[in-house]
């Protein structure tokens, strides 16, 4: 509308309902199902997104979470229930105290995507604080106080496509400049990930299992995926494997 191009700004919130089963009858760590959450109304993300450079560069700030971007894959975490991978790995968040959804920080990350070989680089500091999942500030707590911490993480990735190819002639775009929601000309391939993440997290306060004055966490990650097999050209439908490690 005022001719700013390759930008986002995002404002969002959620509102979710329910009870924790975990909570209420097994007590573990990774809870069974996702869908319960804080039970409150909360105010989620205030971000902005701008690419540079044709897309070659890409940077974000604002209040965000790190699995957002990091550790990230809704086509095969969001397919899931258990919260040990529903979303993204779990894990990571617990281990290095990283925020997590729907628990937004301040934070930016700046992003480099090789378009010629497929290939991108991502770092990122996020605030963290213990006050991290409290719902009572229902996401409006925009504070930075002098004991919160931090954290520090990179993410290196490659993102094949193979075997991509161009649809019917039938079904085939026409020339000239067309609306987003035309076909393309070229249909998706088997697409693949493949990263690999460093977090580290430089702060006192990190609550741990196990009562003890811990300094610092890091924590190593990698997460890959490759469609093996497309039933229908140009779709998701398939059959996908994938493995994490953290």
């Amino acid at each position: 509308l005022v001719g700013w191009r390759g930008a986002h700004f995002i404002v969002s919130g959620l509102d979710r309902n329910g009870k924790n089963v975990s909570l209420r009858h097994i007590g573990n760590q990774f809870t069974v199902q996702q869908i319960w959450g804080d039970e409150t109304i909360n105010f989620y993300g205030l971000w902005l997104q701008q690419d540079l450079f044709d897309g070659w560069w890409n940077f974000k700030i604002g209040r965000i979470t790190v699995t957002d971007d990091f550790t990230s894959n809704p086509l095969i975490y969001g397919l899931y229930v258990n919260n040990a991978i529903d979303g993204q790995p779990m894990a990571v968040a617990v281990s290095g105290y990283v925020s997590a959804y729907p628990a937004a920080v301040w934070g930016s990350r700046l992003r480099f995507n090789d378009k010629l070989h497929n290939l991108y680089a991502m770092f990122g500091v996020y605030q963290t604080t213990n006050r991290l999942y409290e719902p009572t500030y229902h996401g409006l707590d925009f504070s930075i106080r002098p004991n919160d911490g931090m954290n520090l993480i990179w993410e290196v990735g490659w993102v094949p496509e193979f075997q991509p190819h161009p649809p019917p002639a039938s079904r085939r775009a026409p020339q000239g400049p067309t609306p987003s929601s035309v076909l393309p000309e070229v249909w998706s391939g088997m697409p693949g990930h493949y990263k690999f993440g460093v977090v580290y997290t430089p702060w006192r306060d990190i609550p741990q299992f196990i009562p003890s004055n811990v300094f610092y966490s890091y924590v190593f990650y990698w997460l890959f995926d490759q469609m093996v097999y497309q039933a229908v050209p140009g779709t998701t439908q398939g059959l996908t494997l994938w493995t994490v490690f953290v």
